[in-house]
C-alpha cells in the first residue's frame, strides 16, 4: 500500500482552503471598510462637537444677543432665527449662522478693539456635515452687559454625515 495524498485529495484539500481563504479575505476587507466609515463617521461628530462646544463658550462669554440682522433687534424667543450675533467680552461682534448646509462663524472688530482682525464668514464645521436645521432661539435679551440674569440661549441642530466625500 502507498502512503500519501492522490492527485484528487490534494485537489479537492487546495480547493477547500481557497474557498475559506476567499471567505476569510472578504470578510476581512467588510470588516474594514466598516472600521473605516465608523471612524470617518465618529471623526465628523468630533468636529460638530468641537464647533458646538466653541459656539456655547462664545456665548456664554458674550452679551447683547441679536438673532436677526447684524445690529438689529429681533426677538428670537417664539420664532426661531438660523443666526445670532452677541458682542464677545473683548467688544468683538461674533455671528453665527446657517448658510445652505453648513454652520458658518464671523469676528468683527468693535470700536477700539485691538489685535482683532476682522473676518469673513467661514465654515467652522467639515464638508461631511450637512446641517439641515439651525434654530437659535434666546430668552431674555437683555442688552445690559452687568445684567445678573443671563440669556438662556437655546440652539436646535440637525443633519446628517456625508461619509461617501472622503471615500
Amino acid at each position: 500500500m502507498k502512503k500519501g495524498f492522490t492527485l484528487i485529495e490534494m485537489m479537492v484539500a487546495v480547493s477547500l482552503f481557497v474557498v475559506v481563504a476567499f471567505i476569510a479575505t472578504s470578510a476581512f476587507t467588510s470588516f474594514a471598510a466598516a472600521n473605516r466609515r465608523a471612524q470617518a463617521i465618529r471623526t465628523n461628530i468630533d468636529n460638530l462637537n468641537f464647533a458646538m462646544e466653541s459656539i456655547v463658550l462664545k456665548i456664554r462669554e458674550g452679551n447683547n444677543y441679536d438673532c436677526g440682522s447684524v445690529g438689529g433687534d429681533t426677538e428670537c424667543l417664539t420664532e426661531p432665527q438660523q443666526e445670532i450675533h452677541f458682542l464677545a467680552d473683548n467688544g468683538a461682534e461674533i455671528s453665527y449662522r446657517l448658510n445652505e448646509d453648513t454652520i458658518e462663524a464671523r469676528e468683527v472688530c468693535g470700536p477700539g478693539v485691538t489685535g482683532c482682525t476682522p473676518k469673513a464668514f467661514t465654515s467652522i464645521v467639515s464638508p461631511e456635515v450637512n446641517v439641515n436645521r439651525f434654530d437659535i432661539y434666546v430668552n431674555n435679551q437683555a442688552t445690559d452687559p452687568i445684567e445678573t440674569k443671563r440669556p438662556l440661549v437655546r440652539i436646535v441642530i440637525s443633519g446628517v454625515i456625508d461619509t461617501s466625500l472622503g471615500s
